[in-house]
């Protein structure tokens, strides 16, 4: 609490161990007794929502619900480590059928519905509920988010495979304008809505308004480890705009408008592991139930091949199925050139049977292969240009590839900052050694720096290469990791590139939080309507000067205000600048802050950073119900407890809130009588003295709970034969010191008596 740093609170039972160091805290609570003098003033409790248990009982809610997202973080991190659901199932007690993926969780699907895809929404819709179906058993929930122009949304969310199927039923496409739409708005919503490691399928055939929202995109799938695939049943709506030749300074906006932005559907679909494919008709329903299958490993990857092509890949004996595929990006030129692949003894291996799709703008071939041997890719065509090729293959080996901070050892996703210094680890239970790292741009192989050769790292099967700095870098900024090894038992050598890719850029955005108002006990807790600053610095690391956008958004849509216009930056300058943001949200949100400059020439050039906001109420009922045991005769009880049962003790009780007011009492034991009860729940109750009184076996304590209308609870407590009982004797668990007041019987005849009145 003093030093805002993580700690966890100094408990009774410890202190015999070690003592409390300076600058910590105690546990607190009715059940600490850190100081041996009855129960621990203060301390950094949050185990509750009451006072009597928990010092810090307002903040019970906010820590309960930060502690379930860092238990499924938690178990999502072990998850993707093992990358094998049945082995997950049995480490959570959970049996998973042999037939289950290895990676299983939500779907999500992102549908354009404009008019254009009239011709395409029925297959579309077969698509989905194919995908549905499939493996439904495994699927947790499923999100559904159709978009149009102007319109995008609402995310709706089902539980069963049955909900979804029916929803989907009900698109029509129709409207839209003549401009591209809204699938990166759309996209980034459902991407904020859906929960960790979902498989989110975009279906357009159009480009999207607003790429400035691309790296938002790209960094919250990263954070979420978010599968993201395009299918697009062809190309065939394309921007109208007017272009003047005086309208080169929006020249970077109307580039996001561009067919060229197809392109970054491919890389998006790259970064995080998904498939980019162009299929209609039949080809869209094989696709629904082929290439959704998950487990894949990515072996090679070539990118702006010139044809003619000739290259011969080595499979490793792990290796069961072998899945090809090219696409042609927006030039669908697949059907100008030929594509063999042949086995080693020089026989074409394509048939009907291995053939997935085949159109001018994609080609996905698979073959079952159980002895390693080599296929060799030709592709015979005029100078063409094909955008990519992949090979992935099934394997039962699975090397698990992480990236970490080098400085805080946290675990980073996407976009690593230029010049920081970073540790790639591999963990591999049937390997038996990792010989080499490389790390190049994705379909490019010329590595962007030597070689590493990974060092074992601790008892398991893991090798880690430590304090990698990538350098800035302008054009294609993304980077694929690509290791190789040997298994375990075996002399065989096995090469494969990790799921998870890299990006850099020449741009280095930097961030500070502040509020203007000290917010309780965490940077990241404001107050409603509290006004947030942001400040920023973005540096240009490129060669050459630059015009950075700044982008901001939220997941609250909260009030900003910030310079939107192009920030011009020199070489090697920096631009400093404040973002101001209104908190306006309802008490006990959680919003998402995301912050992104991309360069205008170039929106591959982003650099992003993000905050989580909890709203915290300024006047939260602080402290619990006042109650005070004002009188008592239990001193007129048989000194001896064993003849208490033929004698009975009167006592009278005062009580009242002063913040929210009293709300209800309960008492275990007596028979009581209450004054103006009437009144609870009234705004008469707020810091109104009730009073009490009760008939007590002497065989019994007195305990009186008293709950306000925000659940705290004041407590009275009496113990007849409590050692040096006073006549008044009392306990109280309010914050507040209680007092003691003796008064004479008589005024508790008189209390009788004007309570029979009032009832």
């Amino acid at each position: 609490m003093v030093t805002k740093h993580l700690t966890s609170g100094y408990y009774e039972s410890e202190k015999d161990f070690r003592a409390m160091e300076e600058g910590k805290c105690a546990h607190g609570g009715l059940t600490d007794n850190y100081g041996g003098g009855g129960p621990t003033v203060g301390g950094i409790n949050k185990d509750s929502a009451t006072v009597i248990m928990s010092p810090h009982y307002y903040l019970h809610h906010t820590a309960a619900n930060l502690s379930v997202k860092a238990t499924i973080k938690y178990f999502e991190d072990i998850r993707t480590a093992l990358n094998d659901e049945r082995l997950f199932g049995k480490l959570i007690g959970i049996e998973i059928s042999e037939t289950s993926s290895k990676m299983v969780s939500s779907k999500a699907f992102v549908i354009d519905t404009t008019g254009s895809m009239i011709n395409s929404i029925e297959s579309i819709k077969t698509f989905v509920e194919k995908l549905v179906k499939k493996n439904s058993n495994e699927t947790l929930k499923y999100f559904l988010t159709p978009f149009n122009d102007p319109e995008f949304g609402p995310v709706k969310t089902f539980n069963s495979p049955e909900q979804m199927t029916a929803a989907v039923k009900e698109l029509e496409a129709k409207g839209g304008g003549t401009l591209s739409e809204k699938m990166y708005a759309a996209l980034m919503e459902t991407a904020r809505k859906v929960p960790e490691s979902t498989a989110i399928y975009v279906f357009t055939d159009s480009v999207s308004k607003n790429c400035r929202l691309l790296p938002s995109i790209m960094r919250i799938a990263a954070k979420k480890n978010l599968q993201i695939n395009f299918f697009l049943p062809g190309i065939t709506k394309k921007p109208r705009m007017r272009r003047s030749r005086s309208s080169s300074s929006n020249s970077g906006l109307n580039k996001c408008e561009s067919e060229e932005s197809i392109e970054d559907f491919r890389k998006l679909a790259l970064a995080t592991d998904g498939q980019f494919v162009v299929a209609s008709g039949e080809s869209l329903q094989k696709a629904a139930e082929t290439l959704t299958d998950s487990n894949w490993q990515r072996l090679k990857m070539f990118s702006n091949i010139n044809t003619p092509f000739n290259e011969t890949i080595e499979f490793d004996k792990s290796v069961k199925e072998v899945e090809i595929s090219m696409n042609a990006g927006t030039s669908g030129n697949l059907n100008t050139v030929r594509v063999d692949i042949v086995d080693e003894n020089g026989t074409n291996a394509v048939t009907g049977e291995n053939i997935l799709i085949s159109n001018a703008y994609s080609k996905v071939f698979r073959f079952n292969t159980t002895d390693g041997s080599p296929l060799t890719i030709l592709i015979d065509g005029n100078n063409q240009t094909i955008e990519q090729i992949d090979i992935k293959i099934k394997s039962d080996i699975s090397p698990n590839v992480m990236i970490t901070d080098s400085d805080s050892k946290k675990s980073v996703r996407g976009a690593l900052k230029p010049g920081q210094k970073y540790d790639i680890t591999i963990t591999c239970a049937s390997c038996s050694d990792i010989s080499k790292i490389v790390i190049a741009r994705c379909g490019d192989n010329t590595p962007i720096m030597p070689a590493k050769t990974p060092e074992k790292c601790g008892r398991v099967n893991r090798w880690c290469v430590k304090d990698i700095q990538l350098p800035p870098v302008s054009g294609d900024n993304q980077f694929c990791i690509s290791y190789a090894g040997n298994f375990k038992n075996d002399d065989i050598t096995f090469e494969r590139i990790a799921q998870q890719k890299l990006t850099t850029s020449a741009l280095n955005l930097n961030t500070t939080f502040s509020t203007e108002t000290e917010s309780p006990n965490d940077p990241g807790e404001v107050y409603p309507n509290d006004n947030i600053t942001i400040n920023y610095s973005i540096e240009n690391l490129g060669e050459s000067d630059d015009e950075i956008i700044l982008k901001v958004t939220s997941s609250q849509n909260l009030p900003m205000n910030y310079f939107k216009d192009p920030i011009k930056i020199g070489k090697g300058k920096k631009a400093l600048g404040n973002i101001y943001i209104t908190a306006n949200a309802p008490v006990g949100s959680i919003v998402d802050i995301e912050i992104c400059a991309t360069s205008k020439s170039d929106p591959s050039q982003h650099s992003s950073d993000d905050y989580t906001v909890f709203i915290t109420d300024p006047n939260a009922d602080l402290d619990a119900p006042e109650c005070t045991v004002d009188y008592s005769t239990a001193i007129s009880c048989p000194k001896n407890p064993k003849h208490c049962k033929n004698s009975t003790y009167v006592v009278l009780i005062s009580f009242k809130d002063v913040d929210s007011g009293v709300s209800t009492v309960n008492y275990p034991r007596g028979q009581w009588q209450i004054a103006e009860r009437n009144l609870f729940h009234s705004s008469y109750a707020i810091n109104h003295t009730f009073y009490a009184m009760g008939v007590h076996s002497c065989c019994d304590d007195v305990e009186f709970n008293v709950m306000d209308k925000e659940h705290l609870i004041g407590q009275c407590t009496l113990e007849p034969y409590q050692k040096s009982l006073p006549t008044a004797a009392m306990t109280s668990s309010s914050s507040s010191p209680p007092s003691m007041i003796r008064i004479s019987f008589f005024a508790v005849i008189v209390f009788v008596l004007s309570f029979d009145l009032r009832v």
